[in-house]
C-alpha cells in the first residue's frame, strides 16, 4: 500500500513539474532593442507630440485660409413701418469666390411688395420677383494674386514646413534616444565584466585560504587577494551607479503606453554586441546628394523662399491700378409694370489708382531683400551640410578602425589571461601576475565594448546629420 502511495505522489509531482515547465517565467530576461526605444520615443516623447500639434495648428490655419473661398449666403430685408409708403423688399444672394482673378460668381433673387417711393425704384420687382446672376473679376490689381490667395498658398507651404519640422524633431530625438540607449548598453556590459572579475576573485579567495591553512601559500597572497576583492567590489559599485544613471536617462525615451518614463528593470537585458554592431557602408556621393535633395532644413528654407516670393509677387501686384469688371443678367417674372419685363443685362468697369504707393513699394523692397537673404542662407546651409557629412563619415571610419583594434587587443589579453591561469595551475606563476593578467583583460574588454558602441554611435550620428535616422527603425541597425 505504501509503495502505491509513493507511486501516486511521484506521478502527481511529475505532472506538476510538467505544468509549471509550460508556464512562461514572469522573471525571464527580456531583450530591449534600439528599435523598441526609437518606436517608443516616436510615439510618446513630449517634443514629438508637441510637433504633431504644431502640424495640426498649421492644418487648421490652412482650413481657415480656404474659408475665404466658401460660398456665402446674404439676405437683405427692408420694411417700412411708418409713413406714407408701405413697401417691403427682400433680397437673397449666394456668392461663390473663385481662385482666379479675384473672381466672384453670384446668384440673386429679389421680390418687393407694397408701394415704394420713386427714389427706391431699384428695389421694385414684378409680383413674382427677379432672378439674376453675374460675375465680377479683377483685371489688374488683385488679378494675378490677392491677399486671400496669398494666405491660401502660403498656408499650404506652412503645412509643408511644419511637416518638415516634425521630421526634424523625430530625427533629432531619434539620435538622442540612440545615444541614451547606447550609454545604457555600455554601462550594462561593463557591469557584467566587473561582476565576472569580482566573482573570480571571490572564488580564488577560498582556494587561497585552503592553501594558506595547508601551508602551501604565504598569507600575503590571501591579504593581497582580499584587497583585490575590495578593489573589484568598488568597480562593481561604480558600474552599478553608472547603470542606474543611464537607465534613468534611457527612461526619458523608453515610455509606457501612458507616455510615462519607464526605467529598465533588472530583467531587461541589452542584445549581444554582435547583434547590435552597425555596418553602415554608405556611398558618400549618394548620401550627400540625397541629403541635399531631401534635407528638411534645406527644404524649410526653400519653402520660406517660396513664401517670400509669393509675398513679393503680391506686393508687386499692389502697385498696379485697380481695374475691375462685372457683368450681370436678370429676369423679372410675374405681373406688373411692362418696363420691368424682359431680360436685363449689365456690364461695368471700375477704375482707381493711388497717386502715391510708398506703402506697397516699402513692402516690395523688404520682400526683395529677404529673398536675397534666404538664398545666401541656403547656400551656406548646403555648404555646411556637405562639410559636416564628410566630417561625420571620417569620424565613423576612424571609430570603426579603433573598434577593430580594441576587439583584437581584448582577444589577445583574454588568451594571455587563460595561459597565465594554466601556468598558475602548474605552479609556474603566482597570484600577482594572474591578477595583472585579469585586470588587463578586463580593461581591454571594457575598452572594446566602449569602442564598439562609439563606432555604432558614430554611424548613428552620420545618419542623423543626413536625416536618415528612420533607417534604424528595423529592429536592428542597418547592416
Amino acid at each position: 500500500m505504501e509503495n502505491n502511495s509513493n507511486g501516486f505522489i511521484s506521478v502527481v509531482a511529475t505532472i506538476f513539474l510538467l505544468v509549471f515547465s509550460l508556464i512562461p517565467s514572469t522573471y525571464a530576461a527580456q531583450t530591449l532593442t534600439l528599435n523598441d526605444v526609437l518606436l517608443s520615443a516616436n510615439s510618446y516623447y513630449p517634443d514629438i507630440l508637441a510637433a504633431q500639434q504644431e502640424l495640426q495648428q498649421a492644418r487648421a490655419d490652412r482650413l481657415y485660409a480656404q474659408g475665404a473661398f466658401d460660398i456665402e449666403l446674404q439676405q437683405n430685408t427692408r420694411a417700412r413701418t411708418s409713413g406714407y409708403y408701405d413697401g417691403l423688399s427682400v433680397a437673397q444672394k449666394v456668392i461663390k469666390p473663385l481662385r482666379y482673378s479675384n473672381a466672384k460668381l453670384f446668384a440673386e433673387y429679389r421680390i418687393s411688395d407694397g408701394q415704394l417711393p420713386i427714389y427706391e425704384d431699384e428695389f421694385v420687382t414684378l409680383d413674382r420677383g427677379e432672378f439674376s446672376m453675374g460675375v465680377s473679376l479683377s483685371l489688374l490689381r488683385d488679378g494675378d494674386i490677392d491677399k486671400n490667395r496669398l494666405a491660401l498658398i502660403n498656408s499650404d507651404l506652412n503645412v509643408d514646413m511644419e511637416e518638415l519640422r516634425q521630421e526634424t524633431t523625430i530625427n533629432n530625438i531619434g539620435v538622442q534616444a540612440a545615444i541614451a540607449y547606447l550609454n545604457w548598453v555600455n554601462a550594462h556590459k561593463q557591469l557584467e565584466v566587473y561582476q565576472s572579475l569580482l566573482k573570480t576573485a571571490k572564488y580564488r579567495h577560498n582556494a587561497i585560504q585552503k592553501r594558506v591553512i595547508l601551508g602551501s601559500s604565504a598569507e600575503i597572497e590571501l591579504l593581497d587577494n582580499e584587497q583585490n576583492i575590495l578593489k573589484r567590489h568598488s568597480q562593481v559599485l561604480n558600474a552599478e551607479n553608472e547603470l542606474e544613471l543611464t537607465s534613468i536617462g534611457l527612461s526619458m525615451y523608453w515610455r509606457d503606453q501612458q507616455g510615462h518614463p519607464k526605467k529598465p528593470s533588472a530583467e531587461i537585458q541589452p542584445p549581444k554586441l554582435n547583434d547590435l554592431a552597425a555596418d553602415i557602408r554608405i556611398d558618400m556621393n549618394t548620401l550627400i546628394t540625397d541629403a541635399l535633395l531631401q534635407h528638411p532644413e534645406i527644404q524649410q528654407i526653400e519653402n520660406a523662399l517660396k513664401q517670400t516670393e509669393n509675398t513679393n509677387r503680391f506686393h508687386r501686384n499692389q502697385l498696379l491700378p485697380n481695374l475691375d469688371i462685372y457683368a450681370k443678367v436678370g429676369q423679372d417674372i410675374g405681373a406688373g409694370s411692362e418696363t420691368r419685363d424682359g431680360l436685363d443685362s449689365f456690364i461695368g468697369l471700375q477704375f482707381s489708382m493711388p497717386l502715391e504707393r510708398r506703402a506697397a513699394r516699402g513692402k516690395l523692397d523688404k520682400s526683395t531683400a529677404k529673398i536675397k537673404q534666404l538664398n545666401y542662407l541656403k547656400q551656406g546651409l548646403v555648404e555646411s551640410l556637405s562639410g559636416s557629412l564628410h566630417q561625420a563619415h571620417a569620424k565613423y571610419i576612424n571609430k570603426r578602425s579603433q573598434a577593430e583594434v580594441s576587439l583584437r587587443r581584448a582577444e589577445i589579453t583574454k588568451q594571455l589571461e587563460q595561459q597565465e591561469e594554466k601556468r598558475a595551475e602548474q605552479g609556474a606563476s603566482n597570484i600577482f601576475l594572474l591578477n595583472v593578467r585579469q585586470e588587463n583583460s578586463a580593461e581591454a574588454q571594457v575598452e572594446a565594448i566602449t569602442d564598439q558602441l562609439k563606432s555604432i554611435l558614430a554611424g548613428i550620428e552620420l545618419l542623423g546629420r543626413a536625416y536618415k535616422v528612420n533607417e534604424l527603425y528595423s529592429g536592428e541597425l542597418a547592416r
